[in-house]
């Protein structure tokens, strides 16, 4: 089972949460999941032991990326249209001055 399988099937929406911000960036922005996973099997369809290099495998997995999406989205009060790079610049000048304490 693949980690995207896993998280979609996991109870934890800290972990479902991680794992759909991390497919939502792209080298030059936040954008669509769909958009993205799209991507990725385009770049990666030649790398031999990659999970993109199979269309069948790669679809499925955005069909699982696709559901933990509306998993979350079910508790949110935005659409997932709605996450871009405006709407997210004032998190991320937050989280710039954020302190994060070690121990």
């Amino acid at each position: 089972m693949n980690i995207i399988e896993i998280t979609l099937e996991y109870n934890s929406y800290e972990r479902k949460i991680c794992a759909y911000c991390d497919q939502r960036v792209a080298p030059d922005g936040v954008v669509g999941i769909k958009e993205r996973l799209e991507d990725a099997k385009v770049r990666y369809k030649d790398k031999t032991l990659s999970v993109w290099s199979n269309e069948e495998k790669a679809n499925h997995l955005i069909n699982c990326s696709l559901g933990i999406e509306k998993q979350i989205m079910q508790y949110c009060s935005i659409n997932s249209e709605d996450i871009n790079d405006e709407t997210i610049e004032i998190y991320i000048d937050k989280l710039k001055k954020y302190n994060i304490k070690m121990n």
